[in-house]
């Protein structure tokens, strides 16, 4: 349901309309929450209070509420010893937020470590974000392909548009494990360009519905912080094709491919496609900034540089 109310200087807004309607604001109520989305978990400290039968839960994120936790909950030394839990890091999740109280009530945890250790804050953020960091369980890994070295199937060389003769490159930083996307890009005998730019088709070995499918979607995307990255569960399958794929005489791919009108470098027209393609060359971003012409994949670098400029143009 929709109500409205007065809004306070109105006329310090572009509001088109009557007198009375720019007077007034459509404004909304929550009426039900379908699914709560927070985590409802936080890291932060615990504070000792005298003559109470909880401690006061402060999280680092300010934004979230302080809670009240029971001694229950504390390391067994927390009323003797509160001092020595002055720098440690906690993990609490709340329970219940009384309408009438400040403070929410909570659960400790897990109990991360000292503050400002690089291991507990890691560990801190993503419980708070809900990122899942576990292990892949034995039946998530057992969907990948078992039989190594992997090559792939010939309905397939038959089927995908064969790109392995064509000059294929990557552009990734030197520390890159994944090298899951690339460039390729040829002249044509009308001196027009096809430019294609590729990505590793994971959902090739994902069957709709298995565990493995199940968990990619949970999951959603990959992590990556400061000393370490949390992976989507579709791209471990695309760790072992990178590296089968050295053994192997192509990778599998989807691909956008754009051909480019020479005289102004603007795209002409794109289709994506299913391809195979075999990178000529892994070049790192820093080299690709200094490479030299001289270099197949480097001269193909400047090109495709100045096309990405116009290739915004192919999503209208």
């Amino acid at each position: 349901p929709t109500t409205t109310q007065p809004v306070k200087h109105a006329s310090a807004f572009n509001i088109s309309g009557s007198s009375s309607e720019r007077a007034m604001q459509r404004t909304g109520k929550v009426v039900f929450i379908i699914e709560q989305k927070h985590s409802r978990a936080a890291s932060g400290f615990l504070k000792f209070l005298p003559n109470k039968n909880f401690a006061l839960f402060s999280p680092v994120d300010h934004r979230i509420p302080r809670v009240n936790v029971p001694l229950a909950d504390c390391p067994a030394d927390f009323i003797s010893r509160p001092g020595d839990y002055e720098n440690t890091l906690f993990i609490c999740r709340i329970t219940h937020w009384p309408a009438d109280s400040n403070f929410a009530e909570g659960q400790l945890a897990k109990t991360l470590g000292q503050a400002g250790e690089i291991e507990p804050e890691t560990e801190g953020i993503m419980t708070e974000y809900d990122v899942d960091f576990s292990e892949f369980s034995e039946e998530v890994l057992n969907c990948l392909p078992q039989n190594l070295p992997w090559s792939i199937p010939a309905h397939e060389l038959c089927r995908r548009k064969d790109l392995r003769k064509e000059c294929v490159f990557t552009i990734d930083p030197a520390t890159a494990r994944d090298l899951d996307d690339a460039l390729s890009c040829k002249q044509l005998s009308d001196g027009n360009f096809e430019v294609g730019v590729h990505i590793a088709d994971v959902s090739y070995f994902v069957e709709e519905g298995n565990v493995l499918d199940q968990i990619a979607g949970k999951r959603a995307t990959s992590v990556y912080l400061v000393q370490k990255e949390n992976q989507l569960c579709g791209l471990i399958v695309l760790v072992d094709l990178v590296t089968l794929s050295s053994r192997c005489a192509a990778e599998i791919q989807s691909g956008l491919v754009v051909y480019v009108d020479y005289k102004t470098m603007a795209p002409r027209k794109h289709a994506m496609q299913e391809t195979l393609i075999t990178s000529s060359s892994d070049e790192a971003d820093e080299q690709a900034d200094t490479a030299s012409v001289s270099s197949p994949a480097s001269s193909l670098c400047d090109v495709v540089a100045e096309i990405t400029a116009n290739i915004s143009k192919i999503i209208d």
